[in-house]
């Protein structure tokens, strides 16, 4: 088990490094990234805006993807589930819904709610991971 521990804390620490290289990447060059794609200058820097936003996201991908990775390894297949669908009716759907057709905010707030999903699955699933892995039982398969 402690050896499980570690190995999920080094995969954990790779990830988050690279998500942080990523971040600074995007943060720092988004809007010269999106002139390879772009000639319009309104578009250029609106991705530069919502790559800065997804600088944040990122730790949420990787956090939850390495958690609910180790979780499915372990067995426990239907918690990372369950995280899934609550980040992504309470944040996803139903947040993009009211803040764009509802309140009309427009395409960033939809990029917060996006963000807002992958951060709530990223604290649901690590969770699920601390009460399941350091709790001693065996899961059921």
């Amino acid at each position: 088990m402690a050896k499980a521990r570690s190995y999920v804390g080094m995969i954990l620490k790779i990830a988050l490094t690279t998500a942080a290289a990523l971040a600074v990447v995007y943060f720092f060059f988004g809007e010269q990234l999106a002139w390879l794609y772009t000639d319009e200058t309104e578009v250029a820097a609106l991705v530069g805006q919502m790559l800065k936003v997804f600088c944040v996201m990122l730790f949420g991908i990787f956090t939850h993807q390495t958690v609910s990775g180790a979780m499915r390894g372990m067995g426990f297949m239907k918690y990372p589930l369950i995280a899934s669908l609550i980040s992504l009716w309470a944040c996803r759907v139903f947040g993009c819904l009211i803040t764009v057709r509802v309140l009309s905010l427009g395409v960033m707030a939809l990029v917060i709610c996006c963000t807002l999903d992958q951060l709530v699955r990223a604290a649901v699933n690590t969770f699920f991971f601390i009460k399941k892995f350091y709790n001693k039982k065996a899961p059921k398969i």
